[in-house]
């Protein structure tokens, strides 16, 4: 993740999430270091809202 950004914001934690059809957001935030950590799926109206599942996906900054 941009070390400036880090810097300034101060966390050690970030966490975002994203629909599984948005796969180009999904390799960015894997490029920045994200990981999944949760998938929870989306149970009613898939077709509707355009995504089987949201993809939960955290960023730790190295301890140390």
């Amino acid at each position: 993740m941009n070390d400036e950004l880090v810097t300034r914001l101060g966390y050690e934690d970030y966490f975002l999430e994203v629909v599984d059809t948005n796969t180009a957001a999904i390799r960015l935030y894997e490029k920045l270091g994200f990981v999944e950590f949760r998938r929870k799926p989306q149970r009613c109206f898939r077709k509707q809202a355009g995504f089987n599942a949201r993809i939960y996906m955290r960023w730790m900054q190295s301890r140390g």
